[in-house]
């Protein structure tokens, strides 16, 4: 779990890694979430979904076995069976407010709008003193076009926890979606200003060059790729310098620098 929440590559294989080798010590749902885990960072899908349908039919009433299994029919753009896995998990547990929060993804991913705000309220009413179901909300409300719903929404949640970045990310879509470039970077700087790690930092970089790109202004795009390298490399991740070197050459591409 602690893998999945990391900020950086090198974070997560080192979890994964210290994780996969305690694997053969734990009981037999863990080692099934272990194992899809691991071919999950080795890019194995079908061995992924193989270990979670083991893990739904070794434990049919844990609603956290058919949340994963969900997880796993969203990744592949499998939306009904997700939907059936996520409305599984919470026929089991009607309070469990994450497989809600799952449920409103992947309504919005099947372009069941109406249906995926339904499940994203009823994660807030769930867990209200929580971020993450209202910047699961503003989430879908931007792609409905209805930003400021949607900039309140993300408000609200930084209101709760003024270190949730993904929320300072939102506002600036919203904002950028609208044209105002120069009050999206400002929230990208706040995020920038506030980030408790070079991941966070990295985050916010990223999403600056993102901003400028969109404004046309690949120079000013790629001094701040520059910079997320920069962080990597001075901490040795070399996975997140593989991935800023591959976002390097396509921005240059699509500059048409070839």
């Amino acid at each position: 779990l602690r893998a999945q929440t990391a900020t950086s590559p090198k974070e997560y294989f080192a979890d994964l890694k210290s994780v996969v080798a305690a694997a053969d010590k734990v009981s037999e749902g863990e080692q099934l979430l272990i194992r899809a885990e691991e071919a999950f960072a080795n890019g194995n899908t079908m061995e992924r979904g193989g270990y979670l349908q083991k893990l739904v039919a070794a434990y049919p009433d844990d609603e956290r076995a058919h949340e994963s299994l969900g997880d796993y029919y969203l990744s592949i753009q499998q939306y009904d069976n997700a939907i059936a896995e996520y409305q599984k998990a919470v026929q089991l547990a009607p309070d469990f407010a994450l497989a809600y929060n799952e449920l409103g993804y992947t309504l919005r991913e099947a372009q069941k709008d109406k249906e995926a705000e339904a499940a994203f309220r009823r994660s807030i009413a769930l867990i209200p003193n929580q971020p993450n179901p209202y910047d699961s909300l503003a989430e879908l409300l931007m792609k409905m076009g209805r930003f400021d719903e949607s900039i309140e929404n993300y408000k609200k949640a930084l209101s709760l926890d003024a270190h949730f970045f993904s929320s300072y990310r939102g506002i600036a879509a919203d904002l950028m979606y609208q044209d105002k470039h120069k009050e999206a970077l400002a929230q990208l700087q706040k995020e920038y200003d506030l980030a408790l790690n070079d991941g966070d930092r990295s985050d916010a970089l990223m999403s600056m060059a993102v901003c400028y790109v969109d404004e046309g202004k690949f120079s000013e795009a790629l001094e701040k790729i520059s910079k997320i390298s920069s962080l990597a490399e001075q901490r040795g991740d070399k996975a997140a310098m593989a991935v800023n070197a591959d976002t390097w050459g396509y921005l240059l591409l699509n500059a048409e620098k070839v």
